[in-house]
């Protein structure tokens, strides 16, 4: 295989480099249409680096895996060859030994295909595997395997303080084997709690998935008349290092001043507000903005009353967590 030419980065995805392979011809522009979206931490296995990929190439890449190298060469994390084609999602395996770094790094992504036996495309850039949001859609889950069940469920994500950071209700009927909700969380300890709403004999799967996954990563079986609970962390390796998002009521990085029908934030520091996500007490997120400035307005009166959640994640790693009574 020939030595492979290094492409300028195309924005705002991920841009490879591939040389010049038996079956194609030098097709330096199939690379380009595998895009890579996101490289971090499995949400739910500390153990994993997920590869989140689009392939537009048209081409399978058959038997495909992942590598990820920091700026020395040494190897991060593998994939071990599971799939027939290019995949949206693929899993390295963290090496026992390696050292990665808890914010960004430099570092190399390599796309092997045949079981590696042919190097197809590399990346080299810098990589951050914590999040970059304050929190990252994922789902409930509730799946039956058996006999038909008609039940409605009542969930709660809780903190690790106990307190309740989103709800919502699944159902099972007759031709309704399965359902999900989506719900926002930032790094942390969670805990699961399923109720039945009235009697119910059900015995059925439940638990946390990445957004589109099939089955629950996270997995606990419902038990009529016991308590249902399913303890579970997000982004384990980034809890630390989201301590950047504070219990609600800290205020050190964001002023809050309600006035008429606006909401003002702003930066006593000066600084950019960069990201804000507001969101009711069940979680659900109401609004999201971009503040270029250190100061941003936010029109109260198309929002509900009542208490809702501010988080505030800025460029310079400012954040805040902050519960607001709208009036």
């Amino acid at each position: 295989m020939k030595q492979m030419k290094q492409m300028k980065h195309m924005q705002p995805i991920l841009a490879l480099t591939v040389g010049c392979l038996p079956l194609l011809t030098c097709a330096q522009d199939l690379c380009d249409s595998v895009e890579v979206n996101s490289v971090h931490w499995s949400p739910f296995d500390p153990t994993y680096v997920d590869v989140e990929v689009n392939n537009f190439s048209g081409h399978c890449l058959d038997y495909p895996a992942w590598i990820l190298f920091n700026d020395q060469g040494d190897t991060l994390a593998k994939e071990t060859t599971n799939s027939f084609c290019v995949m949206q999602r693929h899993q390295m395996l963290r090496l026992p030994n390696a050292v990665i770094p808890d914010g960004a790094f430099t570092g190399r992504l390599e796309l092997w295909t045949g079981f590696f036996t042919e190097l197809i495309c590399t990346y080299e850039d810098t990589f951050n595997l914590c999040p970059t949001t304050f929190c990252t859609n994922l789902w409930v889950t509730m799946y039956n395997w058996g006999q038909p069940i008609v039940g409605t469920f009542n969930w709660t994500v809780l903190d690790s303080s106990g307190t309740g950071v989103a709800a919502g209700q699944l159902e099972l009927g007759a031709f309704q084997s399965n359902d999900t909700a989506t719900v926002c969380l930032a790094p942390g300890n969670y805990v699961l709690d399923l109720v039945a709403i009235g009697q119910t004999n059900a015995f059925t799967d439940f638990g946390m998935s990445v957004v589109g996954g099939w089955l629950p990563e996270m997995v606990s079986t419902f038990v009529p008349g016991q308590q249902n609970q399913l303890p579970f962390s997000v982004y384990e390796h980034c809890v630390e290092v989201a301590n950047a998002i504070a219990e609600p009521g800290a205020t050190e990085s964001l002023l809050i001043v309600q006035t008429g029908d606006q909401l003002i934030l702003s930066r006593p520091d000066g600084g950019r507000i960069g990201n804000m996500v507001l969101t009711d007490v069940t979680g659900r997120i109401v609004l999201r903005s971009t503040g270029a400035g250190n100061s941003i307005s936010i029109a109260t009166d198309r929002l509900s009353t009542g208490v809702a959640v501010i988080r505030m994640l800025a460029d310079d790693g400012a954040a805040s967590v902050v519960k607001v009574l709208i009036e």
